[in-house]
């Protein structure tokens, strides 16, 4: 990390509040006066020690409405993060948006002058001939990946981006040998071939709070994944040998057949929240549905809503929040990580597609578990005769889809034949802890079921 060696960072406002970029930045203070003035005395009590970066982040709007003295208070909180650090960001506010007319969740993205003002007649001034270097947000993020209403973002996943954006722009300007006056817009990773920035999926991801770290995972997958074959594991239970073992050539051997498609849960959201993503790679296009969780543990009678008490002694899951994951047979929970689609079959719930794990002690018993994808009248889209939408009931650790969507979902990524449909990725917190790059490098190997 360009930062190794400098790990103390001054966050004075939101800036990496839902900012999650690896450890490149490590947040020490985060400080939220509602007034400038007062912001000033905090922090310069805060700032008596010596930093080696001092990130500011104001809401520029506020601070041009609280007038003069308000606007003083900045230039004196910049001489104070220039004396006590080596190196001083001041980073503006984001893009000013309006919500289109009839539309709850789109945003046109406009021009704001009083902030355009703020930077050049405010800012640049304060900043000349100091060790501080202005990052523009207007310059270095696309606003059409933001999501915000006059400066505040709407959604983590907005935040988060623009966080990664001024990380990059940071340490772009740590890594140069001298010091610049203004950050542009800088590309430090190279485009994404899989989930483009400009391209549709991402933009419709994004915009229903989708998580950048799984999205990076499920593209490496793809990408280092999808020509390879992989080994089935063995089944002990008889009763699943037909299901699992029983392919084609009887060669235990699977391989991505549907690449057109591929499938992302993440289970790090609750249930309320549409977190099954289904992505047309060739048409670019993302639906999203509800999915349920497993219960972990609760018997057959006690996981319905509005009965969700738990056995003393046993740790379960909520129907809102899933906590506790499992790869073992009978431990009715769900488990995360890379999987392979597997045959259609009619399973007492209708319509079922079997799920291959290929990450070995991580879900390479769900097959055996019978955990496959089906439909469930208590996993509810808006359009359905059953009641409100939502997810109404957890699972024995299938992740269950409304019967609406089921049928055409298992059509789409599964296979009717046995030797392997779609890439499906669950993101949960086990992925949220592997570096964003795992699923590239050769350490996802010494899990990933491959045929040797």
């Amino acid at each position: 990390s360009a930062l190794s060696e400098r790990p103390l960072v001054l966050s004075y406002g939101s800036v990496f509040e839902s900012f999650e970029y690896g450890n490149s930045l490590r947040k020490t203070e985060v400080l939220y006066p509602n007034d400038t003035t007062v912001g000033l005395s905090v922090t310069s009590d805060f700032l008596a020690q010596d930093f080696n970066i001092v990130v500011l982040q104001l809401m520029d709007n506020q601070v041009t409405n609280q007038g003069p003295t308000a606007i003083s208070s900045v230039s004196d909180m910049i001489d104070l993060a220039v004396r006590s650090s080596e190196k001083c960001f001041y980073v503006t506010s984001t893009y000013k948006s309006q919500v289109q007319s009839g539309s709850s969740d789109r945003y046109t993205h406009v021009t704001d002058q009083i902030k355009l003002n703020f930077i050049e007649n405010v800012l640049k001034p304060a900043l000349e001939g100091k060790n501080c270097t202005l990052i523009n947000s207007y310059e270095i993020m696309d606003p059409s990946s933001v999501v915000t209403v006059d400066g505040l973002h709407l959604t983590a996943s907005s935040a988060q981006l623009w966080g990664q954006h001024v990380a990059e722009s940071i340490i772009a300007n740590l890594e140069q040998p001298g010091s610049v006056s203004e950050v542009n817009r800088i590309d430090s990773d190279p485009v994404d071939p899989v989930f483009p920035e400009s391209g549709s999926m991402y933009k419709d991801y994004m915009n229903r709070e989708g998580n950048i770290k799984a999205l990076k995972h499920l593209s490496c997958i793809i990408q280092k994944y999808q020509n390879q074959e992989f080994s089935v594991k063995v089944v002990s239970d008889r009763d699943y040998e037909a299901r699992c073992n029983s392919l084609e050539d009887g060669s235990l051997k699977l391989t991505i057949n549907k690449s057109e498609r591929a499938v992302l849960i993440d289970y790090t959201k609750t249930s309320d929240k549409r977190r099954f993503y289904n992505f047309d790679l060739n048409q670019d296009q993302t639906r999203y549905y509800y999915v349920s969780h497993g219960r972990h543990g609760l018997g057959d009678d006690n996981y319905s809503r509005g009965n969700t008490s738990l056995h003393p002694e046993v740790e379960g899951n909520s129907i809102q929040e899933i906590r506790y994951f499992s790869n073992q047979p009978g431990s009715n929970g769900s488990s995360t990580g890379f999987y392979i689609s597997g045959h259609r079959y009619q399973g007492r719930h209708g319509n079922s597609l079997v799920l291959h794990g290929l990450e070995r002690g991580v879900n390479d018993y769900s097959c055996e578990r019978a955990t496959v994808i089906h439909g469930n009248t208590n996993v509810r889209e808006s359009n359905n005769s059953f009641g409100s939408e939502g997810v109404y009931r957890m699972s024995s650790g299938c992740p269950m889809l409304d019967q609406s969507v089921n049928d055409r979902t298992i059509e789409q990524i599964g296979s009717s034949s046995r030797v392997g449909g779609s890439i499906v990725f669950v993101y949960g917190p086990r992925e949220a802890s592997l570096p964003d790059n795992y699923y590239c490098s050769e350490e996802s190997e010494e899990t990933v079921l491959l045929k040797r």
